[in-house]
């Protein structure tokens, strides 16, 4: 049962990127636990979850004890996750999540990267994330065993980098990139969007999105008021994803508080600033 469903789920990432995946002998019901809440997160686990559905298989919530599974990581890889998988990476050359290394590094900066190894991991296991996290799902589901427990069982790792864009990473046959899984072929914008994009002319349009987790509205307004004066100064269309109210907008400044950022990708834009991440 281990190998099939493992078979099943890398098949369904392999085969429906080429779109030739054959119908499938039995539909399985998967589990999923997505305890994430940033969309951006979601877009890329559920973009899976969809694929599998439509081929006839049953998705439900919550996690369950017991059985295979595999871990989806929405950014890239560090040393804490892959050691479950006996993957024990090299902090001499490979980087640790967050902090920034050239390739080769000095020996200054495997230093810095072993600091900030060991603050990611006490933060993050030992101190803050992991506690906060588990003191919710016990909450909600308090038969289950501790997280920890859970990953050291874990089957595969599917992993949303791809090596064409990231430093090069020693990976198991078991950790599995799936990068730009969620992508998907342009849908027409609406009128309203297609019409701004079109009207721009040839300075063209930026489009500008810190994505779900960084909030404008957080941001102190000197700094909010820089942007819009940079943007009032600009020859293009911008396009701001802005989870607020704002005043005196700009003319060729169009706000929103949610945008179809793959569809608009998917036109003529001369400029796309993002953070990088969430």
């Amino acid at each position: 049962m281990k190998v099939v469903t493992l078979c099943l789920l890398v098949a369904a990432v392999a085969g429906g990127a080429e779109g030739v995946l054959a119908p499938p002998e039995r539909q399985y019901k998967i589990l999923l636990l997505l305890p994430m809440s940033f969309r951006s997160h979601r877009t890329i686990f559920m973009s899976l979850a969809e694929a599998l559905a439509e081929r006839g298989h049953k998705m439900a919530y919550p996690f369950v004890y017991e059985i295979p599974f595999i871990a989806f990581l929405a950014r890239e890889v560090n040393r804490r996750e892959t050691v479950v998988l006996g993957n024990v990476l090299n902090l001499a050359y490979v980087c640790s999540f967050g902090h920034l290394c050239t390739v080769p590094m000095s020996a200054w900066q495997r230093f810095l990267n072993v600091v900030s190894h060991i603050h990611e991991f006490y933060y993050g296991q030992i101190l803050v994330l992991l506690p906060k996290l588990q003191k919710e799902i016990s909450a909600h589901f308090p038969d289950l065993p501790p997280l920890l427990d859970l990953e050291r069982n874990m089957s595969m790792m599917f992993v949303n980098t791809h090596f064409s864009v990231g430093m090069p990473v020693p990976l198991l046959p078991s950790q599995v990139e799936v990068g730009a899984i969620h992508c998907r072929p342009a849908n027409p914008l609406s009128q309203e969007l297609e019409s701004w994009i079109t009207g721009a002319g040839s300075p063209g349009v930026i489009y500008f999105s810190l994505g779900s987790f960084t909030k404008f509205t957080n941001i102190p307004v000197q700094y909010r008021d820089v942007f819009v004066q940079a943007f009032r100064r600009l020859p293009q269309r911008v396009i701001w994803k802005y989870d607020g109210d704002l005043e005196d907008v700009p003319d060729n400044v169009m706000i929103r508080k949610w945008l179809p950022q793959q569809d608009i990708l998917g036109e003529i834009i001369q400029f796309y600033v993002m953070t990088g991440g969430n």
